[in-house]
């Protein structure tokens, strides 16, 4: 059985410009090379749809890499490295599950649904303070919604939201494995620590509350013993980071495809439910997510040997385009009947926790704003994030009509 270091595998240029505004060109190659493996210059990567499903579901012989990731930004020692190596992603069997277990019920389907006015009345706020502008950078617009809507539901006043916001940009990008940037991770990770400290303590201080919030039910977690302070305040922190690029790349994924499909705009303003389908399409072709995993003990699959400590990048928010059961996959089609079969939330005990607040949330902001910013057009250079890490764009600049508010 072949060591999967002795194959003959296409160069993933990711972590590369020309990956990030283009993947089709470089994953078509390598998948013309190898069915199902690639190279990167970071580790090995999974490109086919059934791969993907079938590995991550290993988890007795998978692990995160949080501790890789920590060597490769040069962060060993340091209050960030102890967050990633301890964080509810980075836990494994019975400690993961005790965590997840302690919190899981405030993001159920019933759960999520009792948030649905909030997440309203932030993006409405949001836009009766941007829509008329009538041009933006619609990327700026976006990095303020995910965060909006987070203070929302754990009662956070907004004016809170501008440093905040700077500070979660740059802790989103622990997983670029980009080390020069590392030192502004390190500053913004410390300032966010602060934050969510100090927001725990204030509510503890409080007065019962005739409401509860999401907030109050993590910290209800941590009172009856289910989950300790620091991990609390690992959970608030995990939950801004995870939310936050996830959350507003992928509303800037759906705006970038909009401006070219104004047919579909007009549709996702006067139907709600079309917009659930057009974010789990949006999310089946370019899903903003990389998973990674490290292999812990000798991993065999399909006749290849990966040995220990080989790390595994997962594309999950672009494979779809290349395999599986889609067909014309690299089109972007809001009408496809199976695009709710992508993978942008991973698999495994290690899929995302806040899987419905995100397509909830995304999907209320979406009719809200086709609504409100009318005939949107392209009003300047569209630039990529690079990949991994969380991928979109990072500029997209628009011009559009503003519409009264009804």
């Amino acid at each position: 059985m072949p060591n999967v270091a002795e194959l003959d595998l296409h160069d993933l240029p990711i972590g590369e410009q020309i990956f990030a505004n283009d993947p089709n060109p470089h994953m078509i190659a390598a998948r013309e090379k190898h069915p199902w493996l690639a190279r990167s210059p970071f580790g090995i990567v999974i490109t086919e749809y059934l791969a993907c499903g079938e590995i991550l579901l290993m988890d007795d012989r998978l692990k995160t890499p949080a501790e890789q990731v920590v060597e490769i930004m040069g962060g060993a020692g340091t209050n960030w490295a102890r967050f990633e190596v301890e964080c509810l992603i980075a836990r494994d069997a019975a400690d993961h599950d005790r965590i997840r277990s302690a919190v899981k019920m405030a993001f159920s389907p019933r759960a999520v649904k009792a948030y649905q006015q909030r997440i309203q009345q932030v993006v409405l706020a949001l836009l009766d303070e941007w829509a008329p502008m009538r041009h933006f950078d619609f990327e700026a617009f976006a990095s303020r919604f995910p965060v909006a809507v987070m203070f929302g539901l754990m009662g956070v006043p907004p004016s809170r939201i501008s440093a905040v916001k700077d500070w979660l940009e740059i802790v989103g990008q622990s997983f670029s494995l980009d080390r020069r940037i590392f030192p502004q991770i390190l500053k913004g990770f410390d300032e966010l620590w602060e934050f969510i400290d100090s927001l725990i303590k204030e509510r503890e201080a409080s007065r019962a509350r005739d409401a509860r919030d999401l907030l109050d039910e993590l910290i209800a977690a941590q009172s009856s013993g289910s989950i300790s302070a620091t991990e609390l305040r690992d959970l608030v922190l995990f939950l801004f980071v995870a939310g936050y690029d996830t959350s507003k790349n992928q509303l800037s994924h759906i705006m970038n495809f909009m401006l070219d499909r104004p047919d579909q705009w007009r549709h996702c303003a006067a139907d709600r439910s079309y917009c659930d389908r057009v974010v789990d399409e949006s999310l089946r072709h370019s899903g903003v997510g990389t998973s990674y995993r490290s292999v812990a003990q000798e991993l065999q699959y399909r006749g290849v040997s990966f040995p220990r400590g080989t790390l595994l990048i997962f594309p999950m928010g672009i494979v779809c385009r290349y395999s599986g059961p889609f067909h014309a996959g690299l089109e972007f089609d809001p009408e496809r009947p199976n695009a709710n079969r992508h993978m942008a939330f991973s698999r495994g005990m290690h899929s995302c926790l806040g899987m419905f607040l995100a397509r909830l949330q995304i999907a209320e902001g979406l009719h809200l704003i086709a609504q409100r910013l009318k005939d949107p057009r392209r009003d300047g250079e569209l630039v990529w994030r690079l990949f991994p890490g969380v991928w979109g764009p990072k500029h997209l600049p628009i011009a559009f009509e503003t519409a009264r508010p009804s």
